[in-house]
């Protein structure tokens, strides 16, 4: 069975040559030359994986990661829930802080 892009609800997350040169933007033959090496092979065909792709375009560009236009919805909501996990971690430690007394503790003052 075969599926047209239009098809689909997003990018898939392994890509043939072809739709992973569509999605990097650049030619198939172009796309080979970039990648080619980067491929894995699984019986017949030759695969890339989305958020490798995802990564050579954060580094092209210089960003830690790749651009939230480019993630899934499932990559953006897990992106969040790590943020809103950090987030909770951090008042969890202020929390704990403040109820042991340590707002109470003068710091010490060298000179005086």
């Amino acid at each position: 069975m075969k599926i047209s892009l239009e098809q689909m609800p997003d990018w898939p997350g392994r890509m043939t040559a072809p739709i992973a040169a569509a999605y990097m933007g650049v030619s198939h033959t172009t796309f080979l030359e970039r990648f080619r090496a980067v491929g894995v092979k699984e019986g017949g065909s030759v695969l890339w994986a989305r958020v490798q792709l995802d990564q050579f375009i954060a580094d092209q560009f210089g960003t830690d990661e790749a651009p939230a236009a480019l993630l899934s919805d499932y990559d953006r909501w897990k992106a969040e829930e790590a943020k809103k996990a950090e987030t909770d971690a951090l008042l969890d430690r202020a929390k704990k802080r403040l109820a042991e007394g340590a707002h109470l503790k003068p710091k010490s003052r060298k000179g005086r």
